[in-house]
């Protein structure tokens, strides 16, 4: 919605008359453990792209828009943008028992049918268990971003990935397992630099040593 609509929905939002997440169950059956439906953003620079799959990235496999060279039949050159077919999905999660919706494209959808979704989520490197939480629950925002991403803190954040990929989806978010957020290990050269820091050590609680006490004569 660009120019002031925008704005007005978003100021009836933050009062509280209008809510701005729709429901993505289809019925009102369809509903998950804890009672809440699952709420997604559909905003590019949401969670989404903290995940490292702006726009119209897919959440599953990573395939994103890029630039390509179409000739005519004249074999003049033209710049275009080809982009994925991309949409959003509601999945069936077997193992919870609830609908996740999912921003994937045609052949992500493909390829879950025959694999299943938690395991295309462990590829991906998704946290389904935080996905499924709205966005203002504790425990909705992953430490790392996605193992497919295509921007540069995705390719950063590559290399943390063997240190959390074992506790994926195995039954809780990893912000509950690992209740420090973006904590990553030392490099060696932190580690290098934290070996060397020398601090004083603290003589409040030893003993004074003894005095000597000698006897000097005039003369000597």
């Amino acid at each position: 919605r660009p120019g002031p609509l925008k704005w007005l929905v978003a100021g009836l939002a933050g009062l509280g008359m209008m809510r701005t997440t729709r429901p993505t169950a289809n019925t009102e059956a369809e509903l998950s453990k804890s009672g809440l439906r699952v709420v997604a953003m559909r905003t590019a620079g949401g969670r989404r792209k903290r995940l490292g799959v702006p726009f119209r990235s897919c959440m599953l496999t990573g395939r994103h828009r890029f630039k390509i060279i179409k000739r005519t039949y004249s074999e003049k050159k033209n710049k275009i943008w080809w982009r994925p077919n991309t949409r959003w999905h509601n999945f069936w999660w077997e193992k919870e028992q609830k609908w996740v919706r999912l921003f994937v494209s045609a052949a992500a959808i493909k390829e879950c049918d025959y694999v299943g979704l938690e395991n295309m989520a462990n590829k991906a490197g998704l946290d389904l268990y935080a996905w499924c939480k709205p966005h203002w629950e504790p425990g909705s925002k992953q430490p790392l971003c996605l193992k497919v991403g295509s921007t540069l803190q995705a390719a950063r954040d590559r290399k943390y990935w063997k240190n959390y990929e074992a506790q994926l989806n195995k039954g809780k978010a990893l912000a509950d397992i690992f209740p420090k957020l973006g904590e990553k290990p030392l490099t060696k050269t932190q580690k290098r630099r934290a070996w060397k820091v020398w601090t004083p050590p603290d003589d409040s609680s030893a003993e004074a040593p003894e005095r000597l006490e000698v006897n000097m004569k005039e003369g000597e």
